[in-house]
């Protein structure tokens, strides 16, 4: 009798073991670190992301992936590219890959030191033809651009995290406090 109960509560120790939700901290763990001041460059996107895709248990981190899946109506693959760290936020940086395609699309997720989102926005990439590259700063204020436009965005403000629009852009868009402004 006593075997009996002795070998469902061993599976059950052991399957809670191994389904724990991962914590922020291995959250961050999968992203490979990297200083402030920070770039992403043409060269940046030809190359292989290093740390592969982010694992599965993870996505709950990024909300803003679900939205984008339903967006684009296709399956997306988050690759840890950077984890930023500043006296009061953590910054990640991935590339949202989607199926087979060969485009870059980088995002940057902001979380308090707790693990609590901030913010997403797109900060660069190369999508369908058009290459958007990004400077981010100890701040996390960033200036993306594409070819001899620029836009300034404030990282810890929610933003657009699928794609900058350019096409309505003259020189210089400033989004700081969630109002977009144009000047030449």
């Amino acid at each position: 009798m006593k075997k009996a109960i002795i070998l469902p509560a061993l599976l059950l120790i052991c399957a809670s073991l191994f389904s724990q939700t991962p914590s922020f901290q291995d959250f961050l763990a999968q992203f490979p670190k990297a200083e402030l001041p920070y770039s992403i460059t043409v060269e940046d996107m030809q190359a292989a992301s290093p740390a592969g895709r982010l694992e599965w248990d993870f996505y709950a981190f990024l909300p803003e992936l679900e939205r984008s899946a339903e967006f684009f109506a296709m399956p997306v693959y988050p690759e840890p590219v950077a984890m930023l760290e500043t006296e009061k936020y953590f910054a990640v940086v991935y590339n949202v890959a989607r199926g087979i395609r060969k485009d870059k699309s980088y995002s940057i997720s902001v979380f308090n030191k707790i693990g609590d989102h901030i913010a997403t926005n797109f900060i660069a990439g190369n999508v369908n033809g058009k290459v958007t590259t990004v400077n981010i700063d100890a701040n996390l204020q960033a200036v993306a651009k594409m070819n001899s436009n620029s836009q300034n965005i404030n990282l810890l403000v929610p933003g657009n995290p699928d794609q900058l629009e350019w096409s309505v852009v003259p020189t210089i868009r400033q989004v700081s406090s969630g109002i977009a402004t144009s000047s030449k």
